[in-house]
């Protein structure tokens, strides 16, 4: 695009700092060059930009989904804990009945079946 730009218009480096002596076609051929190069320079600056930009966004949604993860995972933990709590409860209790089963039984009479 410079180039045909630049074969299409007819102006000296000298007459870019007095632009209002230039015709109308070479004005607007430096207005095109100037566009062209800023077309130029936002072309190779926008896709890092961008990339950048894409990448924030997945490092924030992973970060959510983490910190999403870890307060389940808390929740989880805490039942958990407290299941334990329940069930060694009922073991401490079994375990005191099955004592108290064993010294209140009798044992029954040994029989001599040879």
């Amino acid at each position: 695009m410079l180039l045909l730009i630049s074969f299409t218009t007819n102006y000296g480096d000298d007459n870019l700092l007095q632009i209002s002596a230039l015709p109308v076609h070479d004005k607007v051929g430096v207005g095109l060059h100037f566009a062209a190069l800023a077309a130029l320079v936002a072309m190779f600056n926008w896709r890092p930009v961008y990339d950048i930009e894409q990448q924030t966004k997945q490092h924030e949604l992973s970060e959510l989904e983490s910190e999403k993860r870890l307060r389940q995972l808390k929740i989880e933990t805490e039942q958990l804990r407290q299941e334990n709590k329940r069930l060694a409860g009922l073991n401490s209790r079994m375990d005191a009945l099955l004592r108290n089963a064993d010294s209140s039984s009798q044992l029954p009479p040994a029989t001599d079946s040879n």
